[in-house]
This record gives C-alpha cells, sequence and structure tokens, in this order.
C-alpha cells in the first residue's frame, strides 16, 4: 500500500497540487490538519483515492475529529495534528501516546518542519507543510508504503528526496 501525507496546506492550492503531482499514485491521502477544507479539494482532484482527514489548531470544524486510528494494511496509523502532544518542543508526549494505543506509526503535523524518528519500534512522521515550512525546511510531504509487513517511509521535498527510514 502507498500512502500519501500531507500536512499544514493553508489553501495554497498550488504547492498542494505540486505535491499530489509528485506523489504519484497512491492507495489512501492522509491529511493532518491546518486547514481541513483542503483535504476536500484534495478528495475533488484525485476522486478515486480515499482521503482520511484530522483537524488542526487552526480549523473550525466541529465534523472533523482530533485523532483517528487506522488500520492500513496490517499496520496501526495514529493521525493527530500535534498541537495538543507538544511537538513544536519535543516527541515524548505523542510517542507515549502512539505506545499506549499500540501504533506502528505516528503522524502528526503543527510544526511545519520534517521529520522521520523511529522510537521504540514506533515511527514517528512530521511530513512538514506543503504551503509554509519553517525553521529552514522546503515545501515537503510524506510516503509511507507498507510491504510484507514492513513500513518504509520517506520525506520528499517539492523536487528532491529528503531522508527514509525503514
Amino acid at each position: 500500500m502507498r500512502i500519501g501525507i500531507i500536512s499544514d496546506t493553508h489553501r495554497l492550492w498550488s504547492r498542494i497540487e505540486q505535491a499530489l503531482k509528485l506523489m504519484g499514485e497512491v492507495d489512501i491521502v492522509l491529511h493532518l490538519g491546518d486547514n481541513t477544507s483542503d483535504a476536500e479539494d484534495i478528495r475533488n482532484a484525485l476522486k478515486n483515492v480515499p482521503v482520511v482527514a484530522v483537524k488542526g489548531n487552526c480549523d473550525q470544524t466541529e465534523s472533523m475529529p482530533e485523532e483517528r486510528v487506522l488500520l492500513l494494511d496490517g499496520k496501526k496509523i495514529f493521525m493527530t495534528h500535534g498541537h495538543k502532544y507538544n511537538v513544536k518542543y519535543d516527541y515524548d508526549d505523542i510517542y507515549i501516546r502512539a505506545k499506549e494505543i499500540g501504533a506502528d506509526a505516528a503522524l502528526f503535523g503543527h510544526s511545519h518542519y520534517p521529520i522521520i524518528l523511529k522510537k521504540g519500534g514506533t515511527v514517528l512522521v512530521n511530513p512538514g507543510s506543503t504551503s509554509l515550512p519553517k525553521q529552514g525546511s522546503s515545501p515537503s510531504f510524506a510516503l509511507m508504503t507498507t510491504d510484507n509487513g514492513s513500513l518504509q517511509t520517506r520525506l520528499v521535498t517539492m523536487n528532491k528526496f529528503m531522508r527514509s527510514v525503514n
């Protein structure tokens, strides 16, 4: 399964569209908040690809959950925006929550800074921001693939691959 992970899109459609093109064919897109209305636009653009979203601190919708746990190809994926887990300061709180629910991966945004970190058997992934990157990073998203029980994740800038973790 090929999973596109995007966050902090903030209504900048040209960058979102560029990320979707670079993603190529995916089985599902996960949107980690801050402008979940962009998730609906992505759904309309991709037509036959499911798009699952969580709301972020800038989203006003009441109908969107702040957290989701998905089972994708046998892997438990925890999705949240990250603001309630202090991800701008460290990753301890989100790691603890991921371990509590038995997640193989914790996906989050909020800091607009991309990271992949493997901690205690759990992969922590922030795809960065497609639209408003911070701390000297470039616009980015992440790709995750599942194959024979393993997870591979890589960060992608709008023009190059940044880092992979298997």
